[in-house]
């Protein structure tokens, strides 16, 4: 029997309504998931929305609300924590400004399954797939006006095995 699980973790901070909802609403999977959503100190109404551990659909979404902002890095490793911590298996660390593709979970999954370490995935908010070039290439990763907000993101989701992370 296959006691996988898999959290879906997301730090964010503020622009619920604008990314953290229509990511949430975009998960699909056929296998048993959950998602550790780590607020880094919202000043919007992302609190007020979740404030607590509820269900999306028919899925656990646990909230962690930080008083600071700890960082992505730092909300993911609050999230591997709690997840090595609550018998999860396999780690899919997603940023809160993409929408997962009808497959895009079940298919990384899979390919952790024949044995890969680590996968990554980059699929901007429109949903459509970037080139290894867009996705590596800092300098795609800028707009006009020099700031750090790009029409996509360089990294959208990894998924890495609890037997990886614990090496």
């Amino acid at each position: 029997m296959n006691n996988d699980k898999i959290l879906i973790i997301v730090p964010v901070m503020n622009l619920w309504h604008r990314y953290t909802k229509p990511m949430l609403d975009s998960i699909k999977s056929k296998y048993p998931w959950a998602v550790y959503l780590i607020d880094n100190a919202s000043t919007d109404e992302t609190t007020s929305l979740v404030g607590a551990d509820k269900l999306v659909g028919e899925k656990l979404l646990v909230y962690k609300r930080n008083d600071q902002n700890v960082g992505c890095g730092g909300g993911w490793n609050q999230g591997l924590e709690w997840g090595i911590a609550n018998g999860f298996t396999h780690f899919l660390i997603a940023n809160n400004d993409i929408l997962f593709g009808p497959g895009t979970i079940d298919a990384l999954y899979e390919r952790m399954k024949q044995g890969d370490k680590l996968l990554v995935s980059a699929v901007d908010v429109s949903g459509e797939a970037l080139s290894p070039t867009e996705i590596l290439d800092p300098g795609s990763l800028l707009n006009n006006k020099g700031a750090s907000e790009a029409p996509h993101p360089n990294f959208s989701c990894l998924m890495i095995s609890k037997d990886t992370v614990e090496k």
